[in-house]
């Protein structure tokens, strides 16, 4: 896919605005937004919540700097058909990209009338591989019958490396926490490893969901399934050297599950 040149970039931008600003009559009634981390689910759950004919959930609208995030979010919200909207933005986009404090842009959001859902994932250590792979192989996602034609392999992960990515794994759960702590804002949170690591929990984690966003439940399907086994041994080539930098860390616990 070719990438989108700025003019393109900043002409959706403008858009986007003026139709804010006109306020079309056929705005989405119940909009959504999905605080999260990358690698956490986010992309599952998004395909999950996108099974409901009533949801039109966006990617991460907010990967690129734009002026005036809450406005442009309210514009891309603007243009959708169906009765209820949201989109997926990760707590280090809002800092770094946009340059806004998470706890101002939710805080607006929440005031526009804009539900939260908080994805996070427990086991930071897999969070950090699963990154780190992905970025080694491009390949962030994978669907059932890109995995028929998909060969086994390993790959070396770098210790120093995978500490970092834990470490700072762990400083952005610990700034999400401080975000929605200090908010005090009414959020529904599903976690990974509890609500979608498992195929057989993905209906009863979309009900919970549908019900907060006020929507009777649908059976729920989506094609991707997970790019890593539970065992980090069978995707990791030098996994006794990762095992053994990592107890010696404050990080031991996450090998365990």
């Amino acid at each position: 896919m070719t990438p989108e040149s700025t003019f393109i970039k900043k002409r959706r931008e403008f858009v986007a605005y003026g139709r804010t600003l006109l306020k079309k009559a056929n705005n989405p009634t119940n909009k959504f937004v999905i605080f999260c981390q990358g690698r956490t689910g986010s992309t599952l759950l998004y395909s999950l919540l996108n099974s409901h004919p009533k949801i039109h959930c966006d990617d991460e609208i907010l990967e690129n700097r734009v002026l005036f995030p809450v406005l442009y979010v309210e514009g891309r919200c603007a243009k959708i058909k169906q009765p209820v909207y949201g989109f997926r933005v990760k707590i280090y986009q809002l800092i770094n990209n946009q340059g806004k404090n998470p706890e101002a842009f939710l805080f607006n959001l929440h005031k526009n009338g804009w539900k939260i859902i908080y994805l996070k994932r427990k086991n930071i250590l897999r969070q950090a591989v699963s990154r780190m792979l992905a970025n080694r192989k491009n390949q962030w996602h994978l669907t059932s019958q890109d995995k028929k034609n998909k060969t086994p392999s390993k790959a070396y992960i770098d210790c120093d490396e995978l500490i970092k990515q834990i470490q700072d794994g762990e400083m952005y759960l610990e700034k999400e926490k401080e975000v929605l702590d200090n908010l005090n804002l009414p959020y529904i949170t599903i976690l990974y490893e509890d609500d979608l690591l498992k195929t057989e929990k993905h209906q009863e984690t979309l009900n919970r969901i549908f019900d907060y966003l006020g929507l009777s439940s649908i059976p729920v399907k989506t094609q991707l399934v997970r790019t890593t086994s539970d065992q980090l041994s069978d995707f990791i080539e030098n996994y006794e050297e990762v095992v053994k930098a990592v107890r010696q860390t404050n990080y031991a616990e996450f090998l365990e599950f």
